[in-house]
C-alpha cells in the first residue's frame, strides 16, 4: 500500500473522522492508521500513547511532526496545505473572525456538555450493573451484606443525585432506588435539616 507523509491515527467512532473529511476536501494524500476501542470500556487503546502523550484521537504525524488537538490539526492542515481552500484570507473581515471563533468554540464550549452526557451514559450503565449485583448484599456499594453505608456511598450518593437531577434520562431504576434509599435514612434527613433547606440535588420522584 502506498505510504504518504501525513498519517492520521484514526480511532474508530471518534473526532478524527472530521480530519479525514478535511483532508479529502483539501485533496491531500494521506495514510490512515486504524485503532480499535476497548470492547467494554470504549476507551482508546494504549497504543495511542505511543504516538502522543495524550493518548487520544485525533492525532496526526507529518514527517517528523506529531500534532494532537482537533483545532490545532485543522489550522495546521489548512494553513500549510490548503492553498486557499477551507480558509479565510481577509483577516479584517467578519468571516475571518467567525471562522476563528467557531473553530475553537466547537471544542472549547459546545462539546463539553455533550461529552458529559455520553460519558455519563457509560458510567451510569456500569453503576446500574453494580447496584444490581449488590442488591442481595444490602444494596450499598461495598456489598458487605449489612444494611449500612460505607465510604463509597457517602461519595457516590451525591454524584448519582446530580445525575438523577440533571441527566435523569440516563439513570436507570436501580440508581433511582438507591437514591431513595439514601434519602430515606434518618441520618441523611437529620443532615439535611442541619445543612439547610432547599438542597439543590434532592431527588423527588
Amino acid at each position: 500500500m502506498e505510504s504518504h507523509p501525513i498519517v492520521v491515527h484514526h480511532l474508530e467512532d471518534s473526532r478524527s473522522q472530521r480530519i479525514l473529511w478535511l483532508l479529502e476536501e483539501l485533496e491531500i494524500p494521506y495514510t490512515i492508521k486504524f485503532y480499535k476501542r476497548h470492547p467494554e470500556t470504549k476507551q482508546a487503546p494504549p497504543e495511542l500513547l505511543e504516538v502522543h502523550p495524550l493518548g487520544k484521537s485525533p492525532v496526526i504525524t507529518d514527517g517528523s511532526l506529531t500534532l494532537a488537538e482537533t483545532g490545532a490539526i485543522v489550522e495546521y492542515l489548512v494553513n500549510r496545505y490548503g492553498k486557499g481552500k477551507c480558509g479565510i484570507a481577509d483577516e479584517k473581515s467578519q468571516a475571518w473572525v467567525d471562522n476563528l471563533f467557531f473553530t475553537h468554540f466547537a471544542e472549547g464550549s459546545a462539546l463539553g456538555p455533550l461529552t458529559f452526557r455520553i460519558v455519563g451514559q457509560i458510567v451510569l450503565s456500569k453503576v446500574e450493573a453494580h447496584l444490581t449485583r449488590v442488591e442481595p448484599k444490602g444494596g450499598w456499594f461495598a456489598g458487605t451484606g449489612e444494611d449500612r453505608p460505607t465510604s463509597a456511598d457517602f461519595v457516590m450518593a451525591l454524584t448519582l443525585q446530580i445525575f438523577v437531577v440533571y441527566a435523569s434520562e440516563y439513570t436507570g431504576p436501580k440508581t433511582r432506588e438507591y437514591i431513595k434509599k439514601v434519602q430515606a435514612r434518618p441520618a441523611y434527613k437529620k443532615a439535611l435539616e442541619k445543612g439547610g433547606e432547599g438542597f439543590a440535588f434532592e431527588y423527588k420522584d
